[in-house]
């Protein structure tokens, strides 16, 4: 059975859809809808990686900080370390103090160690800290 036919029997005259320069318009006004909930959703995107680049980050600067006295010996200068997967450790090491008596003695001498990370020469953490070296 033709459905033109089928139409005609019940009553339903002048059936018609939409024309195409409606539908353009409609799919225009939603895209412009949806253009600034995309771009939010972008957004969010991305600070979701750069917390992710700054979580591993403090990681590193934290694992270089504890290895300084025994992977970086206590003596003023400068490290720089390249990881595999991009970052870019920078070890600075100066006197902090000058040396001092501890009371059994011995004396000791503070460095200021200064670890910075950065990813893509951008700087994702920093961190700061005393080490002690024990004098003879």
């Amino acid at each position: 059975m033709n459905p033109l036919v089928c139409f005609r029997e019940f009553g339903v005259k002048g059936v018609r859809g939409f024309t195409l320069l409606e539908s353009l318009i409609a799919i225009t006004i939603l895209a412009l809808a949806l253009v600034p909930i995309y771009g939010k959703f972008s957004d969010g995107v991305m600070a979701i990686y750069r917390s992710e680049e700054a979580a591993y980050g403090a990681l590193y600067a934290q694992s270089y900080l504890a290895s300084v006295g025994s992977l970086y010996s206590l003596e003023n200068g400068r490290h720089i370390v390249h990881e595999d997967n991009g970052y870019e450790v920078d070890i600075h090491i100066s006197d902090g103090a000058s040396s001092r008596e501890v009371n059994d003695n011995r004396r000791f001498s503070l460095f200021d160690v200064h670890v910075v990370v950065k990813l893509d020469a951008r700087t994702v953490a920093e961190l700061r800290g005393l080490k002690a070296k024990v004098l003879p």
